[in-house]
């Protein structure tokens, strides 16, 4: 696999973060894609065109989706279901993650139909770090394609400010200027996005991370995003606030990400079953969450000059 190519948009972000140095070690970097494809409970998947971005979600227990890596060279499987949701004629790329084991990764390339499957072989193919992830987990025995059902919503519905927020899990679909689309996940206690419906704003703070800086660099020069909340407190559906924006008042900077100006709301539908057991742990994780913020605010305030 060829190293990672960044555009002039990706490079002007890492330049403001200074993280080029991270970034070209990085560009080389593949990571166990193969394992995580195999054990990923939900993928998300886009394609772009010259006006919209398309996308479809797979959810339900691994493997969802089948990975091999011929010295380098990965090949990812996917259920022939979602050519009803994405055409196959243009590039897709996305995500496969595990939310209970915090692992993910990015992949991308063009489709090819193989019987009831589809492959991607990939033109892209990396993992991402661990952090910010509520961790969910599927269950029941089925898998789960979608969207199923798609309402478009006034910008200033009601519904809209509660799922931003107490979202916890989001994606942000983006695409580079030669159209290949990118899946990234960002998260966040609740309240980690901000919603100003009134001047049609969702703000959130974008870390360093990594630096690669995929997801910023790819606003940065096109500005169209898609940004899927979902509600994983709901038992047995997703339904998931998009926002997009064909306008180019993105403003992405390496410390904080301004979408204003979004031009539609939608619910999405889907079916992403959420674990009773995991509910005990992920209490005991937002708890433990809560106990280093309040311990973090406490050591704040003892180091502040008064």
């Amino acid at each position: 696999m060829q190293p990672f190519h960044y555009h002039d948009g990706q490079r002007e972000i890492q330049r403001e973060a200074n993280s080029v140095p991270a970034a070209d070690k990085l560009s080389t970097w593949i990571g166990p894609v193969a394992t995580y494809t195999n054990e990923a409970d939900l993928i998300v998947l886009a394609c772009a065109d010259a006006d919209t971005l398309q996308i479809a979600a797979l959810s339900g227990p691994s493997p969802l989706a089948t990975a091999r890596d011929a010295g380098g060279e990965i090949t990812v499987s996917l259920p022939g279901v979602l050519t009803s949701l994405l055409p196959v004629d243009r590039q897709w790329g996305g995500i496969v993650i595990n939310p209970a084991t915090a692992r993910r990764s990015r992949v991308a390339g063009r489709p090819t139909l193989n019987g009831l499957l589809v492959d991607i072989p990939c033109a892209v193919a990396f993992t991402n770090c661990r952090k910010y992830m509520t961790p969910t987990s599927s269950s029941g025995a089925s898998t789960h394609a979608g969207p199923t059902a798609h309402e478009v919503l006034a910008q200033d519905d009601p519904w809209v400010a509660e799922i931003i927020a107490r979202g916890e899990t989001a994606f942000l679909v983006t695409a580079t200027p030669d159209g290949l689309a990118d899946v990234s996940h960002r998260g966040g206690q609740p309240g980690f996005l901000r919603l100003d419906a009134a001047s049609r704003r969702v703000t959130w703070t974008e870390y360093l991370g990594d630096g690669m800086f995929v997801s910023t660099g790819n606003i940065r020069r096109e500005p169209r995003f898609a940004l899927i909340v979902l509600d994983v407190m709901c038992s047995t559906m997703i339904p998931a606030m998009r926002c997009v924006s064909m306008g180019r008042r993105a403003t992405p900077t390496c410390g904080a990400i301004v979408m204003s100006g979004w031009t539609r709301c939608c619910r999405l539908r889907s079916r992403f079953p959420f674990r009773e057991a995991w509910r005990r742990r992920y209490s005991a994780w937002r708890a433990s969450c809560s106990s280093v913020s309040r311990a973090r605010a406490s050591s704040d305030a003892r180091a502040s000059p008064r």
